[in-house]
């Protein structure tokens, strides 16, 4: 029995969607099934109407309703033959014709003239405002024909007499009814299509919307990747610095001793000798500088090493052990506090490189009969690590090198011995973690150190 409900469910719904195109709007795929659906439920309310001739001997009138029957099949073929304009006339014009003989003939007692009133408001649903006029003169078309139609019944005997009574209705009664459930049918498509409508715009608008997000993130990651790509442009050009200059020189300098080295000559033993050193010299000095560059690009590859959850005070605490021996000779004071956060979720190398460079330049670049004292303060900020480290050394005259603190190669204090890239790490390796770095100091005021860096967790990191 299912089966063959499903079935029969299956064949109405095919009969629905007769002429329907895929590729069509919504606007004119919803209108073709509403008119289908209209013909469908105009032939069901009007097929008791043929027991109720035929039961009578009112044979015309009976091939009236098959006449009927035959323009609704023929307006679904019509349409299935994708002749729209000609399947809306022969609904319009054949149909109402119909209802208006049948009002004619057996007079306002039947109830036919009721349909005269269904008829302008599916006019209006089937042109909607696309063609105002049209349906402003149906409206005065049909009010016409109401009023003639009223003209006749009460002038002139209607030409038929139907006696029909069913469990107490009337074929007025009956009429009426049809008449009702059709307009409940042609409200229900157009509230139901402007449903569907508005559900297509929010559709429309939330495809939009999630094209525009799309789009800005699109956008934001250009945006990222431009300034990476700016990042990598300045970080190759200090490395085509260092390549260009630093390495020539030594270079320079080896080629120049060789050149000089005398093969031939064994009475010039000491001067081949220093010869020999210098160029031992220049190697090691190509060899530092060479190693450097290992650094630089084994710091760029830390950022591919897995985050870890850090207990930040053990963290600083195993930092200051690995630097025993120089806290210790230059009585090297460290003071902590942490503002009510003791972890951090970050890349433990990266981590300690950047603390051991600064707790090591802070110690270094100390004054003279002064004991250094450092200070490493670790606290949240809305959704950000921030990290103080302040020292009381010689400070630097910002004034004077504020573009180039952390410019590779770049020194600041002639007097200590150093090679002016552990700053350059520090900031390249802060930038890794997707942090900021600023510098406050003062001459012989001492330095601040203040690093920012996003608050990640082991959920997101």
């Amino acid at each position: 029995m299912s089966y063959l409900l499903l079935c029969v469910l299956s064949y109405f719904k095919k009969i629905i969607n007769v002429g329907v195109v895929e590729n069509e709007s919504l606007h004119q795929k919803f209108r073709q099934q509403s008119i289908n659906s209209f013909c469908l439920c105009c032939i069901a309310c009007s097929t008791p109407h043929y027991f109720i001739f035929y039961s009578h001997g009112l044979y015309s009138l009976f091939f009236l309703i098959f006449f009927l029957h035959v323009c609704f099949v023929g307006i679904m073929f019509l349409n299935s033959l994708h002749h729209y304009t000609y399947a809306k006339l022969l609904l319009v014009f054949l149909t109402n014709f119909s209802v208006l003989s049948l009002s004619l003939m057996l007079g306002f007692v039947s109830g036919f003239h009721l349909y005269i009133f269904t008829a302008p408001i599916f006019i209006f649903w089937l042109f909607d405002k696309q063609k105002i006029q049209f349906v402003a003169a149906t409206f005065v078309v049909y009010i016409g024909l109401y009023l003639f139609t009223e003209y006749r019944g009460s002038h002139y005997s209607p030409e038929y007499q139907v006696s029909f009574k069913l469990m107490s209705l009337t074929l007025y009664d009956l009429n009426a009814l049809m008449n009702l459930m059709l307009i409940f049918l042609l409200f229900y498509s157009y509230f139901n299509y402007h449903n569907l409508l508005n559900n297509s715009i929010l559709e429309k608008q939330k495809g939009l919307e999630s094209e525009i997000y799309r789009r800005t993130e699109s956008e934001n990651n250009t945006k990222k990747l431009f300034d990476d790509l700016s990042v990598s442009y300045k970080n190759l050009e200090q490395f085509s610095f260092v390549v260009s200059h630093n390495m020539r020189a030594p270079l320079a300098n080896i080629k120049g001793f060789v050149s000089l080295y005398n093969k031939n000559q064994d009475a010039i033993i000491d001067e081949n000798a220093k010869i020999i050193e210098c160029v031992e010299q220049s190697a090691e000095h190509l060899d530092g500088i060479l190693s450097d560059l290992n650094s630089i690009l084994k710091n760029k590859n830390g950022v591919l090493e897995e985050k870890e959850e850090i207990v930040f005070d053990q963290f600083v605490d195993n930092i200051t052990r690995s630097m025993f021996k120089e806290i210790l000779s230059t009585e090297t004071v460290i003071t902590k506090e942490f503002g009510g956060h003791d972890t951090i979720y970050s890349t433990r190398s990266l981590l300690k490189s950047i603390l051991y460079n600064i707790v090591q330049n802070a110690i270094k670049y100390r004054k003279n009969s002064v004991s250094p004292c450092i200070g490493i303060e670790f606290y949240t900020l809305n959704s950000n690590y921030i990290i103080k480290i302040s020292d009381n050394g010689v400070g630097i005259d910002l004034k004077k090198y504020h573009d180039r603190i952390f410019k590779l190669y770049s020194r600041f204090q002639q007097n200590v011995e150093g090679k002016g890239i552990g700053l350059y790490l520090v900031k390249s390796q802060v930038e890794l973690l997707g942090g900021t770095i600023q510098v406050e100091s003062e001459v012989n005021k001492g330095t601040i150190f203040i690093i920012n860096l996003p608050k990640t967790n082991i959920n997101n990191g």
